[in-house]
């Protein structure tokens, strides 16, 4: 093949496909989206081939239309994940109609955000309901929305994407409501775990791991001390785990060869974990199953 036809960063990658890095890097874990690695360093660097790439579009992109929308070149990635964010926000809204007494379900819903500020929502509101953790779109940092007032805090101090692809993707407040636990992609290439205060204080990584391609953060266990998170290293083998916050040793509680949850919610007690996995090898439809966060049998 040409040299000029290798694509070498997940950056270049994504501009190609025109989509941003967080949506190759799903296609790559879950649809097959031929990407190469180099395992000869340290951190294994990617690559792939337009041809490649093109032949994998033809054969897969009714599908991909059907969860991300017609393919529309000349549509900045930006301009979608604000589409997208404001379907979340349509979404959230709706959500919390739920906790409005039966008196009140008449009110007028009031907007408490500008779907353009946000790229990713996190994963829930905070216990007492008052923040939602999300990632705005101006540098792709940490913030939290205040759902009283409408007022977003940033708490990450990432300045622009020029400085570089690095951005906050999964997030989840601690039961207590001091901290927030948080993903962090690092250079598009690998995800750390971290941990900060609601404050936007302490800011420190708890899980450093290059091998890493994806993590998500589902959820605290109730003393605040762990959180449960998925983890991936590779198209074919996915985890859960549970990580503590003051760097003892990560515990699987599952391990996954061929295929990768989309969902995951923890029990209030942590006990319990509830995920969903496709119910035959290849097919849409999803099958729950339920599984202790011990070991136990699912």
């Amino acid at each position: 093949m040409q040299p000029q036809e290798r694509l070498d960063s997940w950056k270049e990658i994504a501009a190609y496909l025109k989509r941003d890095v967080t949506t190759v890097q799903r296609w790559e874990k879950r649809e097959g989206m031929p990407v190469h690695r180099h395992m000869h360093n340290r951190l294994p660097s990617v690559y792939a081939y337009r041809s490649e790439l093109e032949a994998w579009w033809n054969n897969r992109h009714p599908a991909l239309e059907a969860e991300d929308g017609e393919r529309r070149p000349e549509v900045p990635w930006k301009q979608m994940a604000v589409a997208v964010a404001a379907l979340l926000g349509v979404s959230l809204a709706l959500w919390s109609l739920q906790f409005l007494p039966n008196t009140a379900l008449g009110t007028v819903m009031r907007e408490v955000a500008d779907p353009s500020d946000v790229l990713l929502w996190g994963g829930g509101p905070s216990a007492d309901g008052k923040y939602l953790p999300f990632t705005e779109s101006e540098a792709g940092n940490l913030a939290l929305l205040d759902l009283e007032t409408g007022e977003a805090r940033v708490l990450t101090s990432k300045v622009s994407w020029g400085e570089s692809p690095e951005h906050a993707f999964s997030s989840r407040i601690s039961p207590d409501g001091e901290s927030v636990a948080y993903s962090w992609s690092a250079q598009g290439d690998f995800f750390d775990l971290r941990v900060i205060g609601i404050d936007g204080s302490g800011p420190r990584i708890v899980l450093r791991n290059e091998d890493v391609e994806n993590l998500d953060v589902f959820g605290f266990l109730p003393d605040a001390r762990s959180v449960l998170v998925g983890l991936s290293n590779d198209r074919s083998r996915s985890e859960l785990a549970i990580v503590p916050l003051d760097g003892s040793p990560t515990r699987t509680v599952l391990t996954f060869e061929s295929a990768t949850p989309f969902q995951v919610s923890l029990s209030p007690d942590g006990y319990t974990v509830v995920y969903d996995l496709p119910s035959r090898s290849g097919a849409g439809d999803r099958d729950l199953f339920l599984a202790s966060t011990d070991g136990g049998q699912e």
